[in-house]
């Protein structure tokens, strides 16, 4: 269930769920009755137009001009397709009124007004989901980074032991008993080879 839970779509549907839910209880309030067939139907196509602008500026938009450095190219496509949702939006709004005027409420704002409207929501929208989308890959990035940096680190101390494990045993014996058998006999070579082993500890080590 957990699982179910993170994914990306199922999360996605949650959401506009949600705000579909919202859009039909605050619209009901605003006519003071309950939910009937004309304010639903705008429900609908005021949330499906408000996710085709969310979807297109993520999945085309922001890639392809944004991230890419062309915001002269960016904001006018943005705001030419804000102006037309808005727009058919509002028609949609006009036909509804038209087919059912006995529904709606005195006080629900005109058509020009529902327009300005639902463009700043889109705006809002807009802006709002290209932070998240921004933010989440600003933190994937990071973990990216620490991940790579962890596989780096475990990858040098694998080195590091593989080296360890490559100095022979009988080579460091032989070694230690030819500077002991010099240092018996007060040789001075023996403090220079004691030196050169320790050069080629070091050595092999780092």
């Amino acid at each position: 269930m957990k699982r179910f839970l993170q994914q990306r779509l199922f999360q996605h549907i949650l959401f506009w769920l949600g705000y579909f839910v919202l859009m039909i209880t605050l619209n009901a309030m605003r006519q003071e009755r309950t939910l009937a067939l004309p304010s639903l139907g705008f429900d609908i196509v005021h949330t499906l137009a408000l996710m085709t602008i969310v979807y297109i500026n993520l999945l085309v938009l922001l890639p392809r001009y944004l991230v890419t450095k062309k915001i002269h190219i960016y904001l006018p496509l943005l705001l030419l397709m804000i102006t037309i949702n808005a727009h058919l939006v509002m028609e949609v709004h006009e036909y509804f009124m038209s087919i059912s005027p006995d529904y709606w409420h005195p006080k629900h704002p005109p058509s020009n007004r529902f327009y300005i409207g639902f463009a700043m929501v889109q705006i809002f929208m807009v802006g709002m989901t290209s932070l998240f989308h921004f933010l989440k890959e600003n933190f994937q990035l990071k973990e990216e980074a620490l991940a790579f940096q962890e596989i780096q680190s475990h990858q040098l101390k694998a080195e590091l032991e593989s080296l360890k494990a490559q100095i022979n045993p009988h080579f460091l014996f032989n070694t230690l008993n030819n500077i002991y058998s010099f240092s018996l006999f007060k040789s001075d070579k023996s403090p220079e080879m004691i030196l050169k082993l320790s050069e080629l500890m070091h050595y092999i080590i780092y």
